[in-house]
């Protein structure tokens, strides 16, 4: 994986972390063979954390900013 791919991996990390609410609750399906695709936020902090790492990103390079959040105006 390029570093440019890392890059943009982690804003869409950071941008699913930050909807994500305070407490991700992991729901339960009723029948245990229907597994519900959902992942914990911790889990996602973690690869965030594991990527920055490994290419040596910097916060700026990958931060969302308020610009950005709200469209160019």
């Amino acid at each position: 994986m390029s570093k440019k791919k890392a890059i943009e991996i982690c804003n869409n990390l950071v941008q699913t972390i930050n909807k994500m609410q305070h407490k991700s609750i992991i729901r339960k399906s009723d029948n245990s063979i229907f597994h519900i695709p959902s992942v914990s936020k911790d889990f996602l902090i973690k690869k965030k954390d594991m990527l920055v790492q490994k290419y040596n990103l910097n916060i700026k390079k990958y931060a969302i900013t308020n610009n950005e959040d709200q469209g160019e105006s």
